[in-house]
């Protein structure tokens, strides 16, 4: 936005001429005429002056409703026409919107400047992580939008209710920015994995082991139903994903056999045995302060799935349809595999070399042998407690199906 430094109560915004003034201690920005127009700039004195005179006389009565409309009027908006039309807006709309109006809710949507958006990112990043900060800034920011260009001033339906500029507008090198997010990138190892079902009863089993074998998030699979599995053929059908689509799940031998065995996903009673499991393997902590922390999440099994599919070279294309993600950019992030397990896989290529430069090196070469002694030692490397249950491993694994 460039001012007129000279002209106090006149400023162009994009390839306009605006007034602004005070009216009953509340700013009131109008667009004037277009800066093409001629004898703009004339006209636009003329008008800042009849408004002055309409306020000094008390006759300025049309007051545009951006002026006076607050940011917790706006979310109420916001969440009758758009949120409760969302999937997820219960479990993390609300609270994102939460947060907003806790800060935002009584200031008027054209008194929110970038200085405040920065204020309050600076403010929650205090208390909570990156991503929660992103989506709040990107919750403000839909909202703005909708404001400037979907929703109209009941004054006059010819403008939105805002005309002002965005002030969550990021842009490259501009004042506010969005938090770097790193991708978690926890996954457990087969070690780890084998520790944990070791620490858990018969139904967390059936849980964990059926979540890894999947893929599926949490809602996904406590929302399955009878009528949509058939073990025979091997699959499961998903009537509502995350990105608001349907899909048919595979299903590998053991997650067939854990649902042929009775097992029902239906009703949660999770929460409690997977902390204790947690807890029992080593994986849940308390802190000084008193209070837990878990090394593992439920959605890192997951992470588990993917990477497993990974480690066994199954390509990253069927790998992103298996976990129902729509970009493969977003598969990559749940590929969690070790840096060093990612190179060993890439030895058998750069070996071509060893074979068309044979004729002319000097020395003799043993082609990967040592190599691949490390990978299958590092595969096979636990933990203690898990050590001792490597014997026991195809029974942990498929132990339904000896019931």
């Amino acid at each position: 936005m460039i001012r007129y430094r000279n002209e106090q109560g006149i400023y162009v915004h994009g390839d306009s001429y605006w007034i602004d003034f005070t009216h009953k201690g509340v700013r009131v920005r109008e667009r004037v005429c277009s800066m093409d127009a001629q004898g703009s700039i004339d006209f636009t004195r003329k008008a800042l002056a009849k408004r002055k005179t309409e306020v000094a006389e008390g006759r300025f009565l049309n007051v545009k409703k951006c002026a006076t409309t607050t940011f917790k009027e706006l979310s109420e908006k916001y969440t009758a026409e758009f949120g409760e039309k969302l999937k997820h807006w219960k479990v993390s709309g609300t609270v994102y919107l939460g947060y907003l109006v806790d800060h935002f809710g009584d200031m008027p949507i054209d008194r929110i400047f970038v200085t405040h958006v920065k204020r309050y990112q600076e403010m929650r990043r205090k208390v909570t992580g990156p991503h929660m900060v992103n989506r709040e800034l990107s919750l403000l920011r839909r909202i703005y939008n909708l404001a400037g260009s979907y929703w109209r001033n009941p004054v006059n339906e010819n403008e939105p209710i805002f005309q002002g500029a965005n002030p969550v507008k990021i842009v490259k090198g501009g004042a506010l920015q969005f938090f770097e997010e790193v991708p978690r990138g926890v996954y457990l190892t087969k070690g780890k994995l084998i520790t944990l079902l070791d620490a858990c009863n018969s139904q967390m089993k059936d849980y964990i082991m059926f979540a890894v074998v999947t893929g599926l998030r949490f809602s996904e699979q406590h929302g399955l139903k009878k009528e949509h599995i058939n073990t025979k053929e091997g699959w499961a059908f998903l009537p509502m994903t995350k990105n608001g689509k349907a899909r048919y799940v595979p299903l590998c031998g053991i997650a067939r056999s854990i649902l042929e065995s009775g097992a029902d996903f239906s009703s949660d009673h999770r929460r409690r045995s997977w902390l204790t499991a947690l807890k029992n393997a080593g994986m849940r902590k308390k802190l000084e302060d008193g209070s837990w922390k878990n090394d593992l999440h439920w959605h890192d099994l997951r992470h588990t799935t993917a990477t497993y599919l990974e480690e066994t070279d199954v390509p990253g294309e069927k790998i992103k349809t298996i976990m129902g993600h729509t970009e493969a950019s977003v598969t990559d992030i749940y590929k969690n595999l070790h840096p060093i397990k990612r190179v060993q896989k890439l030895i058998p290529y750069v070996e071509y070399l060893d074979r068309y430069l044979a004729d002319i090196y000097w020395r003799s070469v043993t082609c990967g042998s040592h190599v691949e002694e490390q990978t299958e030692k590092d595969s096979n490397q636990c933990e203690p407690k898990a050590q001792q249950n490597l014997s026991n491993l195809s029974q942990v694994v498929v132990y339904k199906q000896k019931a």
